[in-house]
């Protein structure tokens, strides 16, 4: 879980990173939209390395940020969707 600041609010990190629309991983396989880059820039798909950082529960990780990163393309990590899980 994470929370919010006051932890008046917690979700699963797969409620940002995997499941909406917009999440990292279909934003990797569809790659295609960059406001203010003329179409010589975008491509349709990123398979570039990737990262996400967050705030644990307030008690966990002594108040650091726990950090993920990987140099393969996040629609294709599966220890990306392990951590989310």
């Amino acid at each position: 879980f994470i929370s919010t600041e006051d932890q008046s609010e917690s979700m699963l990190l797969s409620d940002i990173v995997l499941k909406p629309s917009n999440s990292l991983v279909d934003q990797s396989l569809d790659a295609s939209y960059h406001p203010g880059f003329s179409n010589r820039f975008n491509h349709n798909i990123n398979a570039d390395g990737f990262g996400v950082g967050w705030y644990p529960l307030k008690n966990e990780n002594g108040g650091k940020p726990a950090l993920f990163r990987d140099t393969q393309p996040a629609w294709s990590n599966e220890n990306l969707r392990e951590i989310c899980s």
